[in-house]
Protein backbone atom coordinates (compact mmCIF):
# COMPACT_ATOMS: atom_id res chain seq x y z
CA UNK A 1 0.00 0.00 0.00
CA UNK A 2 1.25 3.49 -0.89
CA UNK A 3 0.58 6.67 1.06
CA UNK A 4 1.20 10.24 0.00
CA UNK A 5 1.31 13.71 1.56
CA UNK A 6 0.91 16.99 -0.35
CA UNK A 7 2.66 20.24 0.54
CA UNK A 8 2.21 23.80 -0.62
CA UNK A 9 5.35 25.91 -0.78
CA UNK A 10 4.72 29.35 0.71
CA UNK A 11 6.42 32.17 -1.18
CA UNK A 12 7.61 34.88 1.23
CA UNK A 13 8.66 37.12 -1.64
CA UNK A 14 6.12 38.58 -4.05
CA UNK A 15 8.68 39.49 -6.71
CA UNK A 16 10.59 36.20 -7.02
CA UNK A 17 9.63 32.70 -8.13
CA UNK A 18 10.11 29.76 -5.81
CA UNK A 19 13.04 27.84 -7.25
CA UNK A 20 13.97 24.53 -5.61
CA UNK A 21 16.40 21.77 -6.45
CA UNK A 22 16.29 19.88 -3.15
CA UNK A 23 13.75 18.93 -0.47
CA UNK A 24 14.45 18.23 3.20
CA UNK A 25 11.94 16.05 5.08
CA UNK A 26 11.60 15.84 8.84
CA UNK A 27 9.55 12.84 10.02
CA UNK A 28 7.57 12.71 13.27
CA UNK A 29 9.18 9.43 14.25
CA UNK A 30 11.79 8.28 16.72
CA UNK A 31 14.16 5.39 16.06
CA UNK A 32 15.57 4.01 12.84
CA UNK A 33 13.69 3.98 9.55
CA UNK A 34 14.11 3.46 5.81
CA UNK A 35 11.54 4.92 3.41
CA UNK A 36 11.29 4.47 -0.36
CA UNK A 37 9.55 7.42 -1.93
CA UNK A 38 8.67 9.22 -5.14
CA UNK A 39 8.48 12.99 -5.53
CA UNK A 40 5.93 14.79 -7.72
CA UNK A 41 5.46 18.49 -8.42
CA UNK A 42 2.45 20.58 -9.42
CA UNK A 43 1.69 24.19 -10.27
CA UNK A 44 -2.04 24.02 -9.47
CA UNK A 45 -2.43 21.06 -7.06
CA UNK A 46 -4.29 19.18 -9.80
CA UNK A 47 -1.90 18.02 -12.52
CA UNK A 48 1.10 16.26 -11.03
CA UNK A 49 4.48 15.73 -12.71
CA UNK A 50 6.87 12.99 -11.64
CA UNK A 51 10.30 14.28 -10.56
CA UNK A 52 12.31 11.36 -9.19
CA UNK A 53 12.57 8.34 -6.85
CA UNK A 54 14.80 8.26 -3.78
CA UNK A 55 15.24 6.98 -0.22
CA UNK A 56 15.41 8.64 3.17
CA UNK A 57 16.66 6.86 6.28
CA UNK A 58 17.88 7.18 9.82
CA UNK A 59 20.26 4.72 11.52
CA UNK A 60 22.72 4.77 14.40
CA UNK A 61 25.45 5.59 11.86
CA UNK A 62 23.73 8.60 10.32
CA UNK A 63 20.71 9.83 8.40
CA UNK A 64 19.64 11.00 4.97
CA UNK A 65 16.72 13.41 4.97
CA UNK A 66 17.54 15.37 1.82
CA UNK A 67 16.17 14.54 -1.65
CA UNK A 68 18.17 16.12 -4.47
CA UNK A 69 15.90 16.97 -7.41
CA UNK A 70 18.81 17.25 -9.90
CA UNK A 71 17.24 20.30 -11.62
CA UNK A 72 15.63 23.63 -10.82
CA UNK A 73 11.83 23.45 -10.38
CA UNK A 74 9.27 26.23 -9.86
CA UNK A 75 6.42 24.07 -8.57
CA UNK A 76 4.05 25.51 -5.99
CA UNK A 77 3.10 22.08 -4.64
CA UNK A 78 5.05 18.89 -3.93
CA UNK A 79 3.70 15.38 -3.33
CA UNK A 80 5.73 12.80 -1.39
CA UNK A 81 4.54 9.28 -2.20
CA UNK A 82 5.78 6.62 0.25
CA UNK A 83 6.02 3.17 -1.36
CA UNK A 84 4.88 -0.06 0.33
CA UNK A 85 3.91 1.82 3.48
CA UNK A 86 0.82 0.30 5.18
CA UNK A 87 0.51 3.10 7.77
CA UNK A 88 0.30 6.85 7.31
CA UNK A 89 3.67 8.56 7.52
CA UNK A 90 3.65 11.80 9.49
CA UNK A 91 6.00 14.53 8.33
CA UNK A 92 6.86 17.29 10.76
CA UNK A 93 8.06 19.66 8.05
CA UNK A 94 9.22 19.90 4.45
CA UNK A 95 11.69 22.53 3.27
CA UNK A 96 12.42 23.44 -0.34
CA UNK A 97 16.05 24.42 -0.88
CA UNK A 98 18.03 26.01 -3.67
CA UNK A 99 21.56 24.63 -3.44
CA UNK A 100 24.10 26.66 -5.39
CA UNK A 101 26.30 23.69 -6.33
CA UNK A 102 23.30 22.00 -7.95
CA UNK A 103 22.43 25.16 -9.87
CA UNK A 104 25.90 25.18 -11.36
CA UNK A 105 25.65 21.52 -12.34
CA UNK A 106 22.40 22.06 -14.24
CA UNK A 107 24.41 23.22 -17.23
CA UNK A 108 26.11 19.80 -17.28
CA UNK A 109 22.93 18.08 -18.48
CA UNK A 110 21.33 18.50 -21.88
CA UNK A 111 18.30 17.08 -23.69
CA UNK A 112 17.89 15.93 -27.28
CA UNK A 113 15.45 13.88 -29.34
CA UNK A 114 16.77 10.43 -30.18
CA UNK A 115 16.15 7.91 -32.93
CA UNK A 116 14.15 4.82 -31.98
CA UNK A 117 12.23 1.85 -33.33
CA UNK A 118 9.14 0.20 -31.86
CA UNK A 119 8.10 -3.41 -32.46
CA UNK A 120 4.97 -5.01 -30.97
CA UNK A 121 4.72 -8.72 -30.23
CA UNK A 122 2.93 -10.89 -27.63
CA UNK A 123 1.49 -7.89 -25.74
CA UNK A 124 4.96 -6.35 -25.41
CA UNK A 125 6.19 -3.17 -27.09
CA UNK A 126 9.97 -3.20 -27.53
CA UNK A 127 11.50 0.26 -27.90
CA UNK A 128 15.07 0.24 -29.22
CA UNK A 129 16.81 3.59 -28.80
CA UNK A 130 19.94 4.34 -30.83
CA UNK A 131 22.70 6.16 -28.97
CA UNK A 132 24.98 6.63 -31.97
CA UNK A 133 26.96 9.47 -30.36
CA UNK A 134 27.62 7.37 -27.23
CA UNK A 135 26.15 10.07 -24.98
CA UNK A 136 26.08 9.55 -21.21
CA UNK A 137 22.31 9.09 -21.03
CA UNK A 138 20.83 9.14 -17.52
CA UNK A 139 17.13 9.69 -18.27
CA UNK A 140 14.64 8.69 -20.98
CA UNK A 141 11.45 10.67 -21.54
CA UNK A 142 8.55 9.01 -23.42
CA UNK A 143 6.26 11.60 -25.06
CA UNK A 144 2.67 10.58 -25.80
CA UNK A 145 -0.84 12.04 -25.40
CA UNK A 146 -2.34 8.59 -24.71
CA UNK A 147 -3.78 7.61 -21.34
CA UNK A 148 -1.79 4.66 -20.02
CA UNK A 149 -0.35 2.93 -16.97
CA UNK A 150 2.28 0.36 -17.95
CA UNK A 151 5.16 -1.51 -16.36
CA UNK A 152 8.51 -1.79 -18.12
CA UNK A 153 12.01 -3.26 -17.97
CA UNK A 154 15.04 -1.49 -19.38
CA UNK A 155 18.57 -2.52 -20.27
CA UNK A 156 21.43 -1.29 -22.46
CA UNK A 157 23.67 -3.35 -24.68
CA UNK A 158 26.81 -3.14 -26.77
CA UNK A 159 26.63 -5.87 -29.42
CA UNK A 160 30.23 -5.49 -30.57
CA UNK A 161 31.62 -5.69 -27.03
CA UNK A 162 29.04 -8.39 -26.11
CA UNK A 163 27.99 -6.47 -23.00
CA UNK A 164 24.60 -5.89 -21.38
CA UNK A 165 23.61 -3.74 -18.42
CA UNK A 166 20.21 -4.22 -16.76
CA UNK A 167 18.85 -1.03 -15.19
CA UNK A 168 15.71 -2.44 -13.59
CA UNK A 169 11.97 -2.08 -13.95
CA UNK A 170 9.23 0.39 -13.10
CA UNK A 171 6.05 2.08 -14.25
CA UNK A 172 5.28 4.88 -16.66
CA UNK A 173 1.84 6.46 -16.73
CA UNK A 174 -0.15 9.36 -18.05
CA UNK A 175 -3.60 9.63 -16.49
CA UNK A 176 -5.54 12.75 -17.38
CA UNK A 177 -9.11 12.68 -16.01
CA UNK A 178 -11.43 15.50 -15.06
CA UNK A 179 -10.70 15.24 -11.34
CA UNK A 180 -7.38 13.42 -11.36
CA UNK A 181 -4.20 14.07 -13.33
CA UNK A 182 -0.86 12.39 -12.76
CA UNK A 183 2.06 11.79 -15.08
CA UNK A 184 5.33 9.89 -14.99
CA UNK A 185 6.81 9.47 -18.46
CA UNK A 186 10.43 9.45 -17.28
CA UNK A 187 12.72 6.42 -16.95
CA UNK A 188 15.89 6.91 -14.94
CA UNK A 189 19.20 5.17 -15.68
CA UNK A 190 21.44 5.39 -12.62
CA UNK A 191 24.08 6.62 -12.96
CA UNK A 192 24.09 6.62 -16.81
CA UNK A 193 24.87 4.48 -19.86
CA UNK A 194 27.05 5.08 -22.91
CA UNK A 195 26.07 1.86 -24.67
CA UNK A 196 24.96 2.33 -28.29
CA UNK A 197 21.58 0.64 -27.76
CA UNK A 198 18.96 1.06 -25.04
CA UNK A 199 16.06 -1.41 -25.02
CA UNK A 200 12.80 -0.80 -23.16
CA UNK A 201 10.16 -3.54 -22.96
CA UNK A 202 6.72 -2.08 -22.20
CA UNK A 203 4.12 -4.63 -21.04
CA UNK A 204 0.74 -3.73 -22.53
CA UNK A 205 -1.39 -6.65 -21.23
CA UNK A 206 -4.64 -6.38 -23.24
CA UNK A 207 -4.25 -2.67 -24.01
CA UNK A 208 -3.29 -1.16 -27.32
CA UNK A 209 0.39 -0.13 -27.58
CA UNK A 210 1.24 3.43 -26.58
CA UNK A 211 1.34 5.78 -29.57
CA UNK A 212 4.72 7.41 -29.01
CA UNK A 213 5.21 10.86 -30.53
CA UNK A 214 8.89 11.29 -29.64
CA UNK A 215 11.55 10.24 -27.15
CA UNK A 216 13.93 12.62 -25.40
CA UNK A 217 17.23 11.61 -23.85
CA UNK A 218 18.75 13.55 -20.96
CA UNK A 219 22.51 13.22 -21.03
CA UNK A 220 25.47 14.39 -18.99
CA UNK A 221 28.04 16.68 -20.58
CA UNK A 222 31.62 16.20 -19.47
CA UNK A 223 33.54 19.23 -18.23
CA UNK A 224 37.28 19.82 -17.99
CA UNK A 225 38.15 22.60 -15.54
CA UNK A 226 41.73 23.84 -15.30
CA UNK A 227 43.68 26.96 -14.42
CA UNK A 228 44.75 28.73 -17.60
CA UNK A 229 47.11 31.61 -18.28
CA UNK A 230 46.45 34.39 -20.74
CA UNK A 231 47.93 34.26 -24.24
CA UNK A 232 48.83 30.59 -23.94
CA UNK A 233 47.50 27.72 -26.03
CA UNK A 234 46.51 24.34 -24.65
CA UNK A 235 46.00 20.87 -26.06
CA UNK A 236 43.66 18.19 -24.79
CA UNK A 237 44.80 14.64 -25.52
CA UNK A 238 42.30 11.81 -25.12
CA UNK A 239 41.37 8.37 -26.43
CA UNK A 240 43.93 6.08 -24.78
CA UNK A 241 41.93 3.44 -22.88
CA UNK A 242 45.10 2.17 -21.19
CA UNK A 243 45.98 5.49 -19.56
CA UNK A 244 45.49 5.85 -15.79
CA UNK A 245 43.10 8.36 -14.26
CA UNK A 246 44.97 11.57 -13.39
CA UNK A 247 44.98 12.90 -9.81
CA UNK A 248 45.14 16.65 -9.12
CA UNK A 249 44.78 18.89 -6.05
CA UNK A 250 41.69 20.55 -7.56
CA UNK A 251 39.74 17.36 -6.83
CA UNK A 252 39.82 18.27 -3.12
CA UNK A 253 38.11 21.65 -3.57
CA UNK A 254 36.16 21.20 -6.81
CA UNK A 255 32.81 22.10 -5.21
CA UNK A 256 34.13 25.60 -4.47
CA UNK A 257 35.57 26.01 -7.95
CA UNK A 258 32.20 24.98 -9.42
CA UNK A 259 30.41 28.04 -8.03
CA UNK A 260 32.97 30.59 -9.25
CA UNK A 261 32.80 32.45 -12.55
CA UNK A 262 34.69 30.67 -15.31
CA UNK A 263 35.63 31.43 -18.90
CA UNK A 264 34.57 28.97 -21.56
CA UNK A 265 37.17 27.61 -23.96
CA UNK A 266 36.32 26.93 -27.59
CA UNK A 267 37.82 23.72 -28.94
CA UNK A 268 39.82 24.09 -32.11
CA UNK A 269 40.75 21.54 -34.74
CA UNK A 270 40.54 17.83 -33.88
CA UNK A 271 43.64 15.92 -35.03
CA UNK A 272 44.84 12.33 -34.77
CA UNK A 273 47.91 11.85 -32.63
CA UNK A 274 50.36 10.24 -35.10
CA UNK A 275 52.71 9.07 -32.34
CA UNK A 276 49.87 7.28 -30.57
CA UNK A 277 48.65 5.72 -33.85
CA UNK A 278 52.12 4.37 -34.63
CA UNK A 279 52.45 3.02 -31.10
CA UNK A 280 49.20 1.13 -31.54
CA UNK A 281 50.41 -0.35 -34.83
CA UNK A 282 53.69 -1.57 -33.36
CA UNK A 283 52.38 -2.59 -29.94
CA UNK A 284 52.96 -6.25 -29.13
CA UNK A 285 49.79 -8.28 -28.57
CA UNK A 286 50.62 -9.85 -25.20
CA UNK A 287 47.42 -11.87 -25.11
CA UNK A 288 48.24 -13.51 -28.45
CA UNK A 289 51.79 -14.34 -27.29
CA UNK A 290 50.45 -15.87 -24.06
CA UNK A 291 47.99 -18.05 -25.97
CA UNK A 292 50.76 -19.25 -28.32
CA UNK A 293 52.99 -20.10 -25.35
CA UNK A 294 50.20 -22.13 -23.76
CA UNK A 295 49.66 -24.03 -27.02
CA UNK A 296 53.42 -24.68 -27.35
CA UNK A 297 53.74 -25.93 -23.75
CA UNK A 298 50.67 -28.15 -24.20
CA UNK A 299 52.15 -29.67 -27.38
CA UNK A 300 55.47 -30.37 -25.63
CA UNK A 301 53.68 -32.05 -22.72
CA UNK A 302 51.73 -34.25 -25.12
CA UNK A 303 54.99 -35.31 -26.83
CA UNK A 304 56.68 -36.11 -23.50
CA UNK A 305 53.68 -38.11 -22.27
CA UNK A 306 53.51 -40.01 -25.56
CA UNK A 307 57.25 -40.92 -25.44
CA UNK A 308 56.98 -42.13 -21.83
CA UNK A 309 53.91 -44.15 -22.76
CA UNK A 310 55.84 -45.86 -25.64
CA UNK A 311 58.77 -46.70 -23.33
CA UNK A 312 56.46 -48.30 -20.76
CA UNK A 313 54.81 -50.34 -23.49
Amino acid sequence: MNNYIDFEIVNVSENEDIIANALVLSLERDGDYLKDLKVYGSYDNEEWHYIRSDKIYKTTDGKKDKVLLKKDYKFNFYRILFLNEPRDVKIRSLKALNIQELVTNINDEKVKKVEYEVTNSDQISTIRITNKDLLKINEIEINSDDKYDRSYTIFAEDVQEKKKMFFGSGRIYNINLENFQVKNNTIELEPYTKYPSIIINVYNKDNLPIQIESINAHYIVDKVIFEAKEDESYRMIFGNKLSANPTYDIENYKEYVAIEDKNLVQLGELKDNELFTKALETRVDLKLILNLLILLISALLIIVIYKNYKKNM
